[in-house]
This record gives C-alpha cells, sequence and structure tokens, in this order.
C-alpha cells in the first residue's frame, strides 16, 4: 500500500521518462504522491532528429520546464552518479553541489548511448549521433560546418537507421562531399526484407553514396579507418553509428543485466528482485518477450512509460499492475532531405504489404515525428496516449498454457 506521500523518482526525461512524468502528474492531485524527473541536461532531446542537428537543418530544441510547466512534477537538472537500491536513495551532483534523494517508487529511464568501445579508436577519432558524448551531434554540427564549401571525405560506419540517416542527411546537404557507409551486413538488410534493401539500396545509387557491404572495422585511426581484411579508407571526418548500449547506472547498482547493460524487467517492467523499481525504454530488457520481440525505439519507449505511470496509479489505488503488451505500427526511414522509405509493421515489427519510397514515406515520417514533437503536451492537457495489442501478451501466456498442456497429455 501507498505511504502518506508516495514519493516517485524518475531518472531520465527521455520519451519514457517524459511520458511517465507527465502521465503521473495527471492523477498527483488524486493521490497521495509526489514526482521528482532527474536529468542532466535542461533540453529535451529528440534523438530521430539528431542527424538533423548535426546538419544544421532542426529546430531549437524545447526546454524540459517549460515542458512540465502546469504539471506536478518537480524537476532537478542533474547527473545521478548513483543508485542505491537497498536504501531506496539516489546520489544526485547538481549545480548546488551532491545531494541525495529517496524515493519509494523508482523508474529508471536513463536511455542508452552509442556504443564507441567495441572498436578501438573509437571514442578518440569518430563522431556520434549522441547528445552528450565529448564527440557528439554538437561536435559534428561543428565539424561538418566546416566543409560546407570545401570538398572532404566522410565516413559512416553501420548500416543500421542510424548510419543511413547520418550518411543520407550528410549526403543530400553536402552533395560535393564524398560519403561512404561501411557496414559488416547488408546495406538495408536488418529488416530481412528484399523491397526495403533494394529500396534503401537505389536510393544510396541515386545519391552516390558508395558503400561497402559485409566487411567489419578492425580500428579507427586519426584520419583512416582500418577494415578487418586489412584494406583502409582515408576521411576527413568519421561518424560511428555502429549499436547501442544501455547506460551503466542499473549495472553499477547491481541490477541484474544483459551484455548491452540493459536490465533485466519482468513483465510487470519491475527490475528483478526489486519490486519499486521499474526501467522503461532503452534501458530496459524484459525478460519474457511482451507480446512482440521488444526494439528499441521512440513508439516502444513511450508505451513504457505511459505503462509505468499506469501500473503505479493502480498500485496507489490498490490494485493489481498488468503487464507490459504492446503492438509494432510500421517504420519509416530518411534517406537525405527529398527521400525515405517506410512500411507496415504491424502488430510483429515484420514488413507488410506494400514498402513505401519517395515523397509519400517522407511525408508520413514527418507527421509522424510532427506528431511526437507535441505528444506530451497532448498527454499533459487531455491524457489521451494509448496503444494497441494490450492484450497480446496475456493471448500469448494462453497460448503456452494450451501448448504444455497438449505435450503433457501426449506424454502420459
Amino acid at each position: 500500500m501507498a505511504t502518506k506521500n508516495h514519493h516517485i523518482v524518475i531518472i531520465g526525461a527521455g520519451f519514457a521518462g517524459m511520458m511517465a512524468a507527465i502521465r503521473l502528474s495527471g492523477k498527483a492531485r488524486q493521490q497521495a504522491m509526489s514526482i521528482t524527473l532527474i536529468n542532466a541536461s535542461e533540453d529535451y532531446i529528440v534523438r530521430p532528429r539528431l542527424h538533423e542537428w548535426a546538419t544544421n537543418q532542426t529546430r531549437e530544441r524545447q526546454k524540459i520546464t517549460d515542458m512540465l510547466q502546469g504539471t506536478e512534477v518537480n524537476f532537478v537538472r542533474g547527473w545521478v552518479t548513483a543508485l542505491q537500491a537497498e536504501h531506496n536513495a539516489v546520489q544526485v551532483n547538481t549545480d548546488e553541489g551532491k545531494t541525495s534523494i529517496l524515493y519509494d517508487s523508482l523508474i529508471l529511464a536513463s536511455g542508452s548511448r552509442v556504443d564507441t568501445q567495441s572498436v578501438k579508436g573509437v571514442g578518440e577519432y569518430a563522431y556520434v549521433l549522441d547528445a552528450h558524448d565529448k564527440r557528439g551531434a554538437e561536435q559534428l554540427r561543428q565539424k561538418l560546418s566546416g566543409y560546407q564549401t570545401r570538398a572532404g571525405h566522410v565516413v559512416v560506419i553501420g548500416g543500421g537507421a542510424t548510419g543511413i540517416e547520418g550518411a543520407t542527411h550528410i549526403k543530400s546537404l553536402n552533395p560535393h562531399l564524398d560519403v561512404t557507409i561501411v557496414t559488416h551486413g547488408a546495406l538495408g538488410g536488418f529488416k530481412d526484407d528484399a523491397r526495403v534493401e533494394k529500396g534503401i539500396k537505389a536510393s544510396f545509387k541515386e545519391q552516390n553514396i558508395h558503400v561497402r557491404e559485409h566487411v567489419s572495422v578492425e580500428e579507427v585511426q586519426a584520419s583512416q579507418v582500418i577494415l578487418e581484411n586489412g584494406e583502409t579508407i582515408s576521411y576527413d571526418v568519421c561518424l560511428w553509428a555502429g549499436g547501442f548500449i544501455a547506460a551503466p547506472l542499473g549495472h553499477e547498482a547491481g541490477l541484474a543485466v544483459n551484455a548491452q547493460n540493459q536490465i533485466l524487467i519482468d513483465p510487470y517492467q519491475r527490475a528483478l528482485g526489486y519490486p519499486n523499481i521499474i526501467a522503461v525504454g532503452d534501458c530496459a530488457f524484459p525478460v519474457e518477450e511482451p507480446g512482440n520481440p521488444y526494439r528499441m525505439c521512440c513508439p516502444v519507449a513511450l508505451t513504457m512509460g505511459a505503462h509505468a505511470a499506469d501500473n503505479i496509479i493502480r498500485m496507489l489505488s490498490g490494485k493489481k499492475g498488468e503487464p507490459l503488451s504492446f503492438d509494432y505500427y510500421g517504420q519509416g526511414i530518411q534517406l537525405g532531405i527529398n527521400d525515405a522509405i517506410g512500411w507496415l509493421g504491424y502488430p510483429d515489427d515484420k514488413v507488410h504489404l506494400s514498402v513505401t519510397r519517395g515523397k509519400p514515406a517522407l511525408m508520413i515520417r514527418s507527421a509522424i515525428l510532427a506528431g511526437i514533437d507535441v505528444v506530451f503536451d497532448y498527454e499533459k492537457r487531455y491524457g489521451f496516449f494509448s496503444w494497441l495489442g494490450k492484450n497480446r501478451y496475456a493471448k500469448k501466456q494462453k497460448q503456452l498454457a494450451r501448448k504444455e498442456q497438449t505435450l503433457s497429455k501426449q506424454s502420459l
């Protein structure tokens, strides 16, 4: 049962953390609770727009305090340096100094960051599409500004969505630059669909972006990339898009994590062994599939944040929580300022029906991003956020139970 004033602390103001904070704030007056949101930056970062920021094509960032205006959320700008799970406390460094904040419930939404340690030299010489890295999106923005009127060679390492959007955006805005993308698999092969792969490769060919497939990077040096086969590629600017790992906070606190530092959570999003710690978004990984395969992405993060808030409200009302469950809708990838590719992914994140490319796909993707820009304001005003697939986990559990019963009868 809830204490007289149940204190909920949320670490991280990305998609998941911000959604949890604002959704909880809508019930704060009806429940005996207080909400504290902790984030290192006062700016709200939209990760799907970081390639735009790096190429000087995005709008000014929103301030978190402006987004929280009119809510019951107390915002603390600071770095969480330690989680003391046994004492229900987090240690925070703020501009005013070090402080300890106690919680009754903790929502960990500390997100993920680009993995710069898996290949030698990445952290020292490559740029990343990350908001807080020492060679992040802002530093890449400054570096690219020096090549607006002069030639240069940009090498992008990583053939996933981040690398694809980074390479095509740089090239479409700087057609005089040579751009090469290097990927250990097939370019566009991450969806295992020939139409997606064909569409992405066609766009790269049209934009004259060089593609090096099926080759891994051994090392990044100051002015060249060394491939595993011994070849080298010289560069003026190197962008690393080789994958993400979760922030280390959960691992350092002794919580159970996977190889990517993601906190292992049960079907109710609770950290294993810690029922008052809920992990959401990129920093979490379900030990049971939540009705569909889990993937780091914006829609899943928003859903996890909203679901965490709903379960806390249920708990404070004396009700039983519900397991996380959701459907996917689709996916879109920008291929420069004038092109994009997209497909329906409902409900299982696989490519269904037709694959759309060009202006129609670009318009759809722009509309989705516009929706992301206003989702928190609409949640604050109307509490409208919802999602499909809430019963998918329960249905899968029933299917598994029936299958086990059948196998049990056959073994008798």
